[in-house]
């Protein structure tokens, strides 16, 4: 296995592709790119091939969330995969290795909206993530588990361990 694998599914998003597998290849810590993509139209494969990711195929009329992360985890090979969007621009280059330096089942980092972006979103984004980091503990969990601050994980900035995931 290889230490870290980077995700990504993507439909139609060559343009935001581009750039983010472009700051994915200029990390600090190599890691293996695999791009799931859900029969785009408009040269996606082909930008993601160029960065030298796996590229692999879902019909689109198959597409979940979910789905598409747990098949991602299935084509990785890396002991931690990181989980981007096509739209997630990794921040510079230490972006992978902050991910990958807390020894947890599960990390995850603030979004920060794109230059040009609306007020609302950049509002949005400020509010949620300004808080990071936090560390959450199994004792932080609401007694019974429920959605909550705690169990909230947005799969655009992630890394997730193998072993939690196939434990899961």
């Amino acid at each position: 296995m290889t230490p870290v694998s980077v995700a990504i599914p993507t439909l139609d998003g060559a343009l935001e592709l581009d750039r983010t597998l472009a700051a994915v290849r200029a990390q600090d810590v190599a890691a293996e790119i695999v791009v799931l993509d859900s029969e785009s139209t408009d040269g996606t494969r082909e930008v993601a091939r160029c960065h030298g990711a796996a590229v692999h195929v879902l019909a689109r009329r198959t597409f979940g969330h979910g789905s598409a992360r747990n098949t991602l985890m299935e084509l990785t090979s890396g002991d931690r995969v990181a989980f981007l969007t096509q739209d997630a621009e990794p921040a510079g280059a230490g972006w992978l290795r902050a991910l990958l330096a807390p020894e947890a089942a599960l990390t995850y980092g603030p979004y920060r909206a794109r230059p040009g972006a609306g007020a609302s979103l950049r509002r949005e984004y400020a509010e949620f993530f300004d808080a990071l980091p936090r560390v959450w503990t199994a004792a932080d969990l609401p007694d019974p588990p429920m959605p909550g601050p705690a169990t909230f994980a947005g799969s655009a900035n992630l890394c997730l361990s193998r072993r939690a995931w196939s434990a899961v």
